[in-house]
């Protein structure tokens, strides 16, 4: 963009024309300001995408508790406790398991993982899968 020049009656027109210059100067920094200003809105549409997985969080703190309140009502040892919570946590919600699977993250013979399945049945926390095969379940999400 190109600013005519205006003579204001200066003796020397070059410095007329470095005063044009740098006039021409500002409007490229108030574009710059918009391009901040541009940055300003998509960090603010990150912090919107950042707020729209909390609800996500929460309900997985939700799960967690009503778990803790369930094995506290059913009295079932820290051990057990602990079993039921890393295998919430490494399987998670929508996810078909089974004894196997339980093996596998806890560590536990099969008749363990078989008795851990029946605990988490009782404390109504999992679901029975159809259609997988037997002794398939899935975390109940709220």
């Amino acid at each position: 963009m190109t600013v005519p020049l205006i003579y204001n009656g200066s003796e020397n027109p070059a410095i007329d024309d470095e005063n044009s210059a740098i006039g021409n100067k500002n409007p490229a920094i108030d574009d710059k300001n918009l391009a901040i200003d541009g940055k300003n809105s998509a960090i603010e549409d990150e912090k919107l995408v950042i707020g729209n997985e909390n609800p996500a969080i929460k309900g997985n703190e939700k799960i967690i508790e009503k778990i803790n309140m369930a094995i506290e009502e059913n009295k079932f040892s820290e051990p057990t406790r602990l079993r039921i919570l890393l295998i919430y946590r490494k399987i998670g919600e929508g996810k078909v398991f089974g004894t196997s699977d339980v093996v596998r993250i806890s560590g536990c013979s099969s008749s363990t993982a078989r008795e851990l399945l029946r605990k988490l049945r009782k404390m109504n926390v999992v679901e029975k899968v159809k259609g997988n095969g037997k002794g398939c379940y899935m975390f109940i999400s709220e």
